[in-house]
């Protein structure tokens, strides 16, 4: 139910980076290279240099993160917050807890065109289609177009914590999915395993009679 983001939060700090340096044209050649790898490769040093930029915009570890925690908040998830504490080598932000509810609420946002203009959104959402590497599992795995970012790491009790959030077609319409894993022998091969069980069981079993659209704004409650 809930976890570390790990690396599915590069996505709104690249959304966060987007939003204060003037959309796709207003980023550097640099920012614009980072935000590719931060998603597509799931690039760390990449992912770090965009939140550097936001910590010299925005003054510090704090007000950085909060920077981020803002673009949840436009998705109507007021409970999340943006950590500013790491664990071991791993980055502060990716030590965010963050629910899947929450997280299937910020993709179906943005997803939605709900929290920046078309601009943003085609722009994270295309380079969300471009996901490859260790990320293709789950969503990356089902055999159809789509667009999905994921995140991995290891428990404090050395469990993998596998996750992803993305969309892929279903009877003609985009779903968004976010799902989560930690398999019982605790590796990360497992629980990618289990991802993709979870993400192709979703695509052959949910029909377009049972998917809903999600309006803009604050959701109060949500189904799964």
């Amino acid at each position: 139910d809930t976890g570390p983001a790990w690396s599915t939060v590069k996505v709104p700090i690249a959304q966060r980076v987007l939003d204060d340096f003037g959309g796709p044209p207003g980023i550097s050649s640099a920012q614009a290279g980072e935000i590719n790898r931060a998603i597509t490769v799931s690039d760390n040093d990449a992912a770090a240099a965009l939140f550097s930029d936001l910590e010299k915009k925005h003054g510090g570890l704090e007000k950085a993160s909060t920077a981020v925690g803002e673009t949840l908040q436009e998705a109507g998830d007021f409970t999340t917050q943006i950590s500013t504490q790491g664990r071991d080598t791993f980055s502060t932000y990716g030590q965010t807890e963050w629910s899947l509810e929450a997280q299937n609420r910020y993709m179906a946002a943005l997803a939605g065109g709900c929290l920046a203009d078309d601009q943003i959104t085609n722009y994270l959402l295309d380079q969300m289609s471009m996901t490859g590497g260790e990320d293709t599992f789950g969503i990356g795995a089902v055999g159809v177009p789509a667009k999905w970012k994921g995140g991995w790491g290891p428990g404090t009790d050395g469990k993998h914590l596998v996750r992803q959030m993305g969309v892929m077609p279903v009877d003609g319409k985009d779903m968004v999915v976010s799902v989560a894993a930690i398999a019982d022998d605790g590796t990360f091969e497992s629980a990618q395993s289990i991802a993709t069980e979870m993400a192709t069981w979703a695509s052959q079993n949910l029909s377009d009679d049972i998917l809903k659209s999600v309006p803009c704004g604050p959701v109060p409650e949500s189904t799964s």
